[in-house]
């Protein structure tokens, strides 16, 4: 497959939560994607990186055929070289050919093949810069294809969270004395997965609660008795507790099948008690619910009646 240019700008952002949402933004617009050659690799580097890269320092673009041209190396805080990656560029061909060989020998189960492939991947090092988001990348679509698709979102995460750990079983397996034994590697990525899951878990069932504390709180809420104020809660609470960045206003036209004056005018109307969090995305509003209002309104109105009634 030819290298195609990069056409979409599609912004990935390097601070963890950030990357990871778009990362799962990403991945659930992709579909079938293979990473069976080089050109796939750069590929999808143009389509996940190139753009934020070029923004930042364009030095950093690569500047060979597929990959760098020349060496490159990974250094600490204070400019100590951890690594030097695969040099020249026909030897990060040949490392790389070799890395996805392995990555797509489907007799091996794919959690060790995804492992191994990301320890390579950081080990041959084919771009200046983006070699760590490009091969979280391909880790989290690989396994939210195999697993759950919200992996992707816990995958990066965690690893940022391990940081410490990754770069230890990274140094182990780099050393010259290890003799290319990949297993601390293996383990190590293996802990973080399983840490993944488990936290997804937790997270999700968090989340759940709190989904149904709120939606018991939507009929104390002002215009609380409105079935179409309701329906506008409903998906703000949904949008402060399942989404990063909120709900916007054409996505409130399309659930709700209304125009934008409507929607506008009952924003404006739940705004006016303190309710609604706005947040801005170039030309793009997005809303959510403040829940912490929502919890004093809550206790207020709740109060109020519990009075009404026993007097």
């Amino acid at each position: 497959m030819p290298i195609k240019k990069p056409k979409t700008k599609i912004i990935v952002y390097s601070e963890p939560s950030c990357w990871a949402v778009s990362l799962f933004y990403f991945i659930t617009l992709a579909s079938n994607l293979s990473f069976e050659t080089c050109e796939d690799i750069r590929n999808l580097y143009n389509d996940l990186v190139f753009f934020e890269i070029k923004a930042d320092n364009p030095d950093n673009l690569p500047d060979g055929e597929i990959f760098r041209k020349d060496s490159a190396s990974v250094v600490s805080a204070t400019q100590k070289e951890l690594h030097r990656g695969v040099y020249p560029e026909s030897k990060i061909i040949e490392c790389m050919n070799k890395a996805l060989a392995f990555l797509n020998n489907e007799e091996i189960d794919l959690i060790i093949r995804v492992s191994i492939f990301h320890f390579m991947f950081g080990y041959i090092h084919p771009f200046y810069d983006g070699n760590g988001r490009t091969s979280r990348f391909i880790s989290s679509y690989l396994l939210s294809k195999e697993f759950e698709s919200l992996i992707a979102y816990r995958l990066s995460y965690s690893i940022k969270e391990n940081i410490k750990e990754y770069y230890g079983a990274f140094n182990t397996c780099n050393n010259i004395h290890n003799r290319g034994d990949l297993t601390p590697f293996l383990l190590m990525f293996i802990d973080i997965l399983c840490e993944s899951m488990h936290q997804l878990e937790n997270a999700l069932i968090k989340r759940n609660e709190q989904f149904k504390h709120y939606r018991s709180c939507m009929q104390y809420l002002p215009f609380g008795i409105n079935e179409k104020y309701l329906r506008v809660y409903y998906l703000l609470i949904q949008a402060s507790l399942f989404s990063e960045n909120g709900i916007s206003t054409q996505e409130l036209m399309d659930v709700l099948k209304t125009c934008r004056k409507t929607v506008s005018n009952r924003l404006n109307d739940i705004a006016e008690h303190g309710l609604l969090i706005k947040k801005s995305e170039g030309n793009i509003r997005r809303y959510s619910l403040n829940l912490d209002e929502a919890d004093r309104i809550y206790e207020n109105r709740k109060n109020d009646y519990n009075l009404i009634t026993k007097g």
